[in-house]
Protein backbone atom coordinates (compact mmCIF):
# COMPACT_ATOMS: atom_id res chain seq x y z
CA UNK A 1 0.00 0.00 0.00
CA UNK A 2 1.08 3.27 -0.91
CA UNK A 3 1.67 5.26 2.32
CA UNK A 4 1.04 8.89 0.69
CA UNK A 5 -2.56 7.72 -0.38
CA UNK A 6 -5.58 7.13 1.76
CA UNK A 7 -7.54 4.24 2.59
CA UNK A 8 -10.35 5.55 0.45
CA UNK A 9 -8.21 6.24 -2.58
CA UNK A 10 -6.63 2.96 -2.53
CA UNK A 11 -9.96 1.07 -3.16
CA UNK A 12 -10.81 3.36 -6.22
CA UNK A 13 -7.49 1.36 -7.38
CA UNK A 14 -8.71 -2.53 -6.41
CA UNK A 15 -12.41 -2.42 -5.69
CA UNK A 16 -15.21 -3.56 -7.67
CA UNK A 17 -18.73 -3.90 -7.24
CA UNK A 18 -21.24 -6.79 -7.80
CA UNK A 19 -23.32 -5.69 -10.70
CA UNK A 20 -25.85 -8.01 -10.00
CA UNK A 21 -26.02 -6.91 -6.45
CA UNK A 22 -26.34 -3.54 -7.32
CA UNK A 23 -28.93 -4.23 -9.94
CA UNK A 24 -30.95 -6.74 -7.58
CA UNK A 25 -30.66 -3.45 -4.91
CA UNK A 26 -31.45 -1.13 -7.73
CA UNK A 27 -35.16 -3.44 -8.08
CA UNK A 28 -36.24 -3.66 -4.53
CA UNK A 29 -35.76 0.38 -3.52
CA UNK A 30 -38.92 2.14 -3.76
CA UNK A 31 -38.15 4.94 -6.06
CA UNK A 32 -40.33 5.47 -9.51
CA UNK A 33 -39.23 3.76 -12.49
CA UNK A 34 -37.35 6.36 -14.25
CA UNK A 35 -35.27 7.08 -11.05
CA UNK A 36 -34.48 3.02 -11.15
CA UNK A 37 -34.19 3.49 -15.14
CA UNK A 38 -31.88 5.88 -14.39
CA UNK A 39 -29.44 4.15 -11.51
CA UNK A 40 -29.18 1.38 -13.85
CA UNK A 41 -27.72 3.79 -16.59
CA UNK A 42 -24.68 4.36 -14.45
CA UNK A 43 -23.60 1.08 -15.62
CA UNK A 44 -23.72 1.77 -19.13
CA UNK A 45 -23.00 5.69 -19.41
CA UNK A 46 -19.69 6.53 -21.22
CA UNK A 47 -18.56 9.17 -19.96
CA UNK A 48 -18.29 10.89 -16.38
CA UNK A 49 -20.04 13.84 -17.48
CA UNK A 50 -22.87 11.86 -18.30
CA UNK A 51 -22.80 10.00 -14.97
CA UNK A 52 -23.38 13.56 -13.54
CA UNK A 53 -26.16 14.04 -15.79
CA UNK A 54 -27.81 10.79 -14.61
CA UNK A 55 -27.07 12.20 -10.68
CA UNK A 56 -28.58 15.48 -11.77
CA UNK A 57 -32.07 13.84 -12.96
CA UNK A 58 -32.13 11.52 -10.11
CA UNK A 59 -31.68 14.61 -7.87
CA UNK A 60 -34.35 17.07 -9.75
CA UNK A 61 -37.06 13.76 -9.44
CA UNK A 62 -36.52 14.89 -5.04
CA UNK A 63 -38.18 11.80 -4.15
CA UNK A 64 -38.19 10.28 -0.48
CA UNK A 65 -34.49 9.27 0.89
CA UNK A 66 -33.15 10.03 -2.35
CA UNK A 67 -30.87 12.35 -1.06
CA UNK A 68 -28.71 9.85 0.82
CA UNK A 69 -28.51 7.44 -2.32
CA UNK A 70 -26.99 10.12 -3.92
CA UNK A 71 -24.46 11.02 -1.24
CA UNK A 72 -23.37 7.22 -0.86
CA UNK A 73 -23.34 6.49 -4.51
CA UNK A 74 -21.31 9.94 -5.47
CA UNK A 75 -18.76 9.23 -2.75
CA UNK A 76 -15.84 8.77 -5.39
CA UNK A 77 -14.84 5.30 -3.77
CA UNK A 78 -17.93 3.71 -4.70
CA UNK A 79 -19.08 5.34 -7.84
CA UNK A 80 -15.69 4.28 -9.02
CA UNK A 81 -16.14 0.38 -7.99
CA UNK A 82 -19.36 0.64 -10.51
CA UNK A 83 -17.62 2.31 -13.30
CA UNK A 84 -14.73 2.57 -14.97
CA UNK A 85 -15.08 6.32 -15.47
CA UNK A 86 -14.72 7.23 -11.96
CA UNK A 87 -12.09 4.17 -10.70
CA UNK A 88 -8.78 4.59 -10.90
CA UNK A 89 -7.94 1.22 -12.30
CA UNK A 90 -6.33 0.84 -15.53
CA UNK A 91 -8.14 0.04 -18.23
CA UNK A 92 -7.06 -3.45 -18.81
CA UNK A 93 -7.71 -4.31 -15.39
CA UNK A 94 -10.96 -2.86 -15.56
CA UNK A 95 -12.31 -5.30 -18.27
CA UNK A 96 -10.50 -8.03 -17.54
CA UNK A 97 -11.75 -8.50 -13.59
CA UNK A 98 -15.42 -9.70 -13.41
CA UNK A 99 -18.23 -7.55 -13.01
CA UNK A 100 -19.91 -9.90 -10.36
CA UNK A 101 -18.81 -11.74 -7.05
CA UNK A 102 -19.59 -15.11 -7.87
CA UNK A 103 -20.26 -17.05 -11.78
CA UNK A 104 -23.37 -18.51 -10.35
CA UNK A 105 -24.58 -15.40 -9.02
CA UNK A 106 -25.30 -14.56 -12.76
CA UNK A 107 -26.92 -18.21 -13.76
CA UNK A 108 -30.62 -18.39 -13.32
CA UNK A 109 -31.14 -21.92 -12.16
CA UNK A 110 -34.79 -22.18 -13.13
CA UNK A 111 -35.83 -25.61 -14.70
CA UNK A 112 -37.00 -23.30 -17.38
CA UNK A 113 -33.85 -21.94 -17.79
CA UNK A 114 -32.48 -21.73 -21.37
CA UNK A 115 -28.51 -21.13 -21.22
CA UNK A 116 -25.76 -23.38 -21.82
CA UNK A 117 -24.93 -23.90 -17.99
CA UNK A 118 -28.82 -24.73 -18.13
CA UNK A 119 -28.83 -27.07 -20.74
CA UNK A 120 -25.85 -28.84 -18.84
CA UNK A 121 -27.78 -29.53 -16.29
CA UNK A 122 -30.56 -30.46 -17.88
CA UNK A 123 -28.70 -32.91 -19.93
CA UNK A 124 -26.82 -34.25 -16.53
CA UNK A 125 -30.03 -34.96 -14.56
CA UNK A 126 -31.65 -36.77 -17.99
CA UNK A 127 -27.78 -38.91 -17.85
CA UNK A 128 -28.07 -39.56 -14.30
CA UNK A 129 -32.82 -41.10 -15.15
CA UNK A 130 -30.92 -42.75 -17.31
CA UNK A 131 -28.00 -44.80 -15.98
CA UNK A 132 -30.10 -45.31 -12.98
CA UNK A 133 -33.08 -47.31 -15.20
CA UNK A 134 -30.01 -49.58 -16.83
CA UNK A 135 -28.67 -50.36 -13.52
CA UNK A 136 -29.92 -52.94 -11.58
CA UNK A 137 -31.69 -52.29 -8.67
CA UNK A 138 -28.71 -52.44 -5.69
CA UNK A 139 -26.47 -50.62 -8.94
CA UNK A 140 -29.51 -48.27 -9.32
CA UNK A 141 -29.37 -47.00 -5.91
CA UNK A 142 -25.79 -46.75 -5.54
CA UNK A 143 -25.52 -44.94 -8.70
CA UNK A 144 -28.62 -42.62 -8.08
CA UNK A 145 -27.36 -41.54 -4.61
CA UNK A 146 -23.75 -40.72 -5.89
CA UNK A 147 -25.43 -38.97 -8.64
CA UNK A 148 -27.53 -36.73 -6.01
CA UNK A 149 -24.62 -36.69 -3.62
CA UNK A 150 -22.36 -35.13 -6.30
CA UNK A 151 -25.06 -32.90 -7.29
CA UNK A 152 -26.18 -31.77 -3.85
CA UNK A 153 -22.36 -31.12 -2.81
CA UNK A 154 -22.19 -28.54 -5.68
CA UNK A 155 -25.16 -26.69 -4.96
CA UNK A 156 -24.42 -26.86 -0.86
CA UNK A 157 -21.28 -25.65 -2.45
CA UNK A 158 -22.44 -22.82 -4.15
CA UNK A 159 -25.00 -21.47 -1.63
CA UNK A 160 -22.89 -21.93 1.13
CA UNK A 161 -20.23 -19.43 -1.49
CA UNK A 162 -23.70 -17.13 -1.85
CA UNK A 163 -23.78 -17.22 1.76
CA UNK A 164 -20.75 -15.78 2.66
CA UNK A 165 -20.71 -12.99 -0.05
CA UNK A 166 -24.44 -11.79 1.32
CA UNK A 167 -22.59 -11.65 4.71
CA UNK A 168 -19.20 -9.97 3.50
CA UNK A 169 -21.53 -7.40 1.99
CA UNK A 170 -23.63 -6.45 4.95
CA UNK A 171 -20.45 -6.35 6.80
CA UNK A 172 -19.23 -3.46 4.76
CA UNK A 173 -22.33 -2.27 4.80
CA UNK A 174 -21.98 -2.32 8.47
CA UNK A 175 -18.76 -0.92 8.53
CA UNK A 176 -19.96 1.59 6.12
CA UNK A 177 -22.62 2.97 8.08
CA UNK A 178 -20.62 2.99 11.48
CA UNK A 179 -17.96 5.45 9.66
CA UNK A 180 -20.85 7.81 8.87
CA UNK A 181 -22.10 7.54 11.89
CA UNK A 182 -18.72 8.66 13.55
CA UNK A 183 -18.24 11.20 11.34
CA UNK A 184 -21.67 12.74 12.25
CA UNK A 185 -20.70 12.63 15.90
CA UNK A 186 -17.80 14.08 15.16
CA UNK A 187 -20.10 17.29 12.77
CA UNK A 188 -21.86 17.66 16.23
CA UNK A 189 -19.47 17.91 18.53
CA UNK A 190 -17.29 20.12 16.39
CA UNK A 191 -21.06 22.37 15.79
CA UNK A 192 -21.03 22.03 20.12
CA UNK A 193 -17.95 23.46 20.35
CA UNK A 194 -18.34 26.48 18.38
CA UNK A 195 -21.51 27.13 20.29
CA UNK A 196 -19.45 27.12 23.38
CA UNK A 197 -17.21 28.90 21.94
CA UNK A 198 -19.54 31.87 20.33
CA UNK A 199 -21.40 32.19 23.93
Amino acid sequence: MDPTRKAKEHLQYVFKSCRIHYKRNVDHYPYCADTKHDMLEILKANSSEEINQIFGQIKMRNEDGIQNWLEYYQKPWVLGSLTYHYSLMSYEDWQTTPFDTNIAESIPMSSKDKSDFGKKMQANKRSVRKLSKRTTSKGKQRASKKAKIDYDDDDTEMEIEERKIALEERKMQLKQNEIDLKLKELQIKKLEMELNNNQ
